[in-house]
């Protein structure tokens, strides 16, 4: 990943430069804070780095993070971006392959139907019905690769739901892990 990172043309992330990466990669490795000043002098922070993973606090507002997926023979590079607001998070996936060339998202993760996040629960099947129809006029979902595996958990965000059908929709949605199969994003319930 460090080779990756230190190689990310800038036109993927606009605000960082090369000179920023490296340093970062540096800092990191010499075990002290990464933490630059980006070309909007806002900071951004290395936070994580190993192997096939790497975590980027890029702003006080948002997430980057990077994953190396085995890919027929090569790699795939997943990257999610996460926007932090006061009532939920949003999230976007990319793919891009070795040479930074974008890659059609389709090809590799299906969003999840709204269904998918809810199971068995103790509430009214009205309320939870209500929950349900609530949701599907907007939910933003977070998105987050894992260090460790080649999984992604996508938790569906609630926003400023009603307060009443708020503990009904908490109660009844659970976050999503799909796992990576060598060529697809798919469920995995453990």
């Amino acid at each position: 990943m460090r080779e990756v990172f230190a190689e990310m043309p800038q036109r993927i992330m606009p605000l960082m430069t090369r000179n920023n990466r490296l340093d970062c990669i540096d800092m990191i490795e010499g075990r002290v804070e990464a933490k630059v000043r980006n070309s909007v002098d806002q900071y951004v922070t290395l936070e994580v780095l190993n192997a096939d993973y790497l975590r980027l606090q890029t702003s006080s507002s948002s997430t980057t993070e990077m994953k190396l997926l085995p890919y027929k023979g090569t790699q795939l590079i997943a990257m999610v971006q996460t926007v932090h607001t006061d009532h939920f998070d949003d999230s976007v996936i990319a793919f891009y392959d070795m040479q930074w060339q974008q890659q059609d998202v389709s090809l590799f993760y299906t969003e999840p139907q709204t269904d998918a996040y809810f199971h068995e629960s103790h509430h009214a099947a009205d309320s939870v019905s209500m929950a349900r129809r609530a949701i599907a006029d907007f939910h933003p979902t977070r998105m987050d690769l894992s260090a460790e595996e080649c999984t992604l958990t996508i938790t569906l965000q609630l926003g400023d739901m009603e307060t009443t059908l708020r503990p009904v929709a908490e109660d009844s949605t659970q976050p999503m892990t799909m796992k990576w199969d060598s060529l697809h994003f798919t469920p995995f319930f453990r």
